[in-house]
């Protein structure tokens, strides 16, 4: 499921105001380790984005 931008950053703050990340998996219906990757991200990357998705066409080869 894709989350927010919004959503992630309600959490991860729920989370800074002194609340445990299992709490907060619990208040916002997430994964722990979810929680851990957005805060990997956002210290890593900088921000909660979503990565975009390279999709290459596939060239059917015709047969001759």
């Amino acid at each position: 499921m894709a989350y927010s931008t919004d959503f992630k950053q309600r959490a991860l703050d729920y989370i800074k105001e002194g609340h445990s990340h299992v709490e907060a998996a619990k208040v916002f219906d997430v994964g722990v380790r979810t929680l851990f990757t957005w805060e990997k991200n956002l210290r890593e990357q900088g921000h909660l984005e979503r990565k975009k998705r390279v999709v290459k066409n596939r060239k059917i080869p015709l047969e001759e």
